[in-house]
C-alpha cells in the first residue's frame, strides 16, 4: 500500500511539478562572433583636394571589430514555448 501511495505521489504530484519547473526556462546558446581585423587598404587611403585633407572619418572596416565570445544562458520561456514543452514532456 505504501509503495502504491508513493508511486501515485511521484506520478501525480512530484513529476508534474518538476516538468513545469523545467519548462519555465529555456536554454539559449549563441555562437561566437569572430574578430574582424582592420583592413589596411581602407585605413591608408587619404584624399586631398587643393591642399585640404578630405580623409573620411575612420570606418568600421578601418578599426576592425573585437568579436564576441559565445554566450550560454537561461531565459524565461514565453507562453508558446512553455505550452510546447509541457506537451512534449507529456502534460
Amino acid at each position: 500500500m505504501l509503495l502504491v501511495g508513493g508511486g501515485m505521489f511521484y506520478w501525480f504530484q512530484y513529476r508534474p511539478a518538476q516538468i513545469r519547473h523545467d519548462c519555465s526556462w529555456i536554454h539559449v546558446q549563441r555562437d561566437e562572433v569572430p574578430a574582424i581585423p582592420p583592413d589596411p587598404t581602407v585605413c591608408n587611403q587619404t584624399t586631398t583636394v587643393g591642399g585640404l585633407d578630405l580623409t573620411p572619418f575612420p570606418s568600421k572596416k578601418c578599426s576592425g571589430s573585437p568579436g564576441k565570445a559565445s554566450e550560454d544562458y537561461w531565459t524565461a520561456a514565453d507562453e508558446d514555448e512553455y505550452k510546447f514543452c509541457l506537451h512534449d514532456k507529456g502534460l
